[in-house]
């Protein structure tokens, strides 16, 4: 499978006729509404290579990746494109074996990030004004080095993760105060990403989150990985388990935005999502193999 997606633009979204978050650009184009600050050794326009290693110091990812062995990397940024700032960490390693095998070739971190300017569409909030957000194109944190069982991957996994997830929050989190931004916007590829993110993001569209409460509800007796592949490999039904479900991919957000705030608390925000989750109903098929039901995993 291809190392990541291109994130689809908001615009692709809009001309589509998806119901979701929006960019308010006026007479204004998308590149422009990305600073071109700094050049193509800084990261965001603002962070270099020293930066980026002091600040997996200050949030203890440096001692995560020393223990896994991990922690001598070199580091790549390619900031050239504001639509895509890229930074790559490779494991240095002085195992032979591990060079003949492609290991060093393969980035226990992937991160490829934006800045854009974010509102939910109108016909969610009127008249909201256009902030500025970090958005995630693609995050991959992966071991290389590890021993694993390839069963037990998630759905676009090469290698198990790093266990640093819940620490690169702090980092983005870090990130968009330094740069006044107003939070982070996702757009998880899979089900399970989704879930793994809902517990800090919300998505911007309010029928989407009550999807994802729904779907969390049914399939609660299944663990993550069950609840991955059985989507993977379309095993779980809806509309009133009638027709095989689809992932939706759909904006998730993480903002401390005073009027995004007040938009997931309305009551049009609550009601909308509520009655969502109340009409979903969702069930793995009867058909699916025995690893897809509550208790029935092995390993």
């Amino acid at each position: 499978m291809p190392r990541h997606k291109p994130f689809r633009p908001f615009l692709d979204m809009i001309y589509r006729g998806i119901p979701d978050a929006s960019w308010k650009t006026g007479e204004t184009s998308i590149g422009e509404l990305v600073s071109e600050r700094g050049s193509a050794r800084l990261f965001l326009g603002h962070y270099t290579e020293d930066d980026i290693r002091a600040a997996y110091k200050r949030f203890s990812i440096q001692e995560r990746l020393d223990e896994l062995g991990l922690g001598h990397y070199r580091i790549h940024i390619d900031a050239a494109n504001p639509d895509a700032q890229e930074l790559k960490l490779y494991p240095v390693i002085s195992d032979s074996s591990a060079y003949r095998s492609g290991i060093d070739d393969e980035p226990i971190a992937e991160v490829i990030l934006r800045e854009a300017n974010l509102s939910p569409a109108e016909h969610f909030l009127k008249n909201a004004e256009s902030r500025p957000y970090l958005v995630i194109q693609w995050i991959c944190l992966q071991n290389p080095l590890a021993k694993f069982d390839p069963k037990n991957l998630l759905p676009g996994q090469r290698y198990p993760g790093l266990g640093v997830g819940h620490k690169v929050l702090k980092v983005l989190d870090a990130l968009i105060h330094t740069l006044h931004l107003e939070g982070i916007v996702n757009r998880p590829e899979f089900l399970h990403a989704a879930i793994m993110y809902s517990m800090v993001f919300q998505f911007v569209n309010p029928e989407a989150q009550g999807r994802l409460n729904a779907l969390r509800r049914d399939l609660a007796a299944l663990d993550l990985w069950q609840i991955a592949w059985a989507s993977e490999n379309g095993h779980i039904l809806e509309d009133g388990v009638k027709t095989r479900f689809t992932w939706f991919q759909s904006e998730q957000v993480w903002t401390s935005c005073d009027e995004m705030v007040r938009y997931f608390e309305s009551d049009t925000y609550k009601i909308r999502a509520r009655e969502t989750e109340k009409k979903a109903a969702y069930a793995i098929s009867p058909g699916a193999p025995d690893e897809f039901k509550p208790g029935r995993r092995q390993g």
